[in-house]
């Protein structure tokens, strides 16, 4: 049998609030729980499903600057927002010296808390896997080619953890956009 409409919104209303605290990734109604049949295409039922279960969705999903972090156990997020151009590409291995340029932002706010990039500095050097950097930026940035550019979402379990740091407070998540250099 069946389930009524107000049972399937019920369904995505619970995805999503498990989908909040890390629990499930996607919220999307599976096509083959959708009314069904002439009549329910008759009275706009499916495309009505359809947009709350992708408007639900968009909501559900934490993004940068929406004044929410991250929880603080949640996984590494890296992307490589630009490739390398040399051919092949010999990536960053532990305990290699490497020099990078960053720009550190809160993730709930979006607002810069540090860059190596406005000061106009050199690039910072530092060994990877030897502890010199937060522990997710020593995870974000292994295999990390010369000429790549990394996007990287550290967690606070990850970044300063609960005691936070100067204009960073406990439990922040932090986003790094990274270049390395050599």
């Amino acid at each position: 049998a069946k389930k009524p409409l107000r049972c399937l919104l019920e369904e995505a209303v619970r995805t999503v609030a498990r989908s909040r605290h890390g629990v499930a990734s996607r919220t999307m109604l599976p096509t083959s729980r959708l009314p069904q049949g002439r009549r329910a295409r008759r009275r706009g039922l499916v495309p009505r499903v359809l947009l709350l279960s992708a408007l639900i969705g968009a909501a559900a999903s934490t993004q940068e600057g929406d004044g929410a972090n991250l929880p603080s156990s949640a996984p590494l997020r890296v992307g490589v927002t630009r490739r390398a151009v040399e051919s092949p590409c010999v990536g960053a291995k532990p305990g290699e010296r490497i020099a990078v340029s960053y720009e550190a932002r809160l993730y709930k706010s979006g607002a810069v808390i540090d860059s190596s990039i406005e000061r106009g500095e050199e690039p910072f050097e530092f060994t990877v896997g030897a502890g010199q950097v937060l522990k997710g930026l020593d995870q974000g940035l292994l295999g990390i080619c010369a000429g790549e550019a990394r996007k990287l979402v550290v967690p606070s379990d990850l970044g300063y953890g609960a005691r936070g740091a100067a204009g960073v407070e406990g439990g922040d998540t932090l986003v790094f956009d990274v270049t390395r250099h050599n």
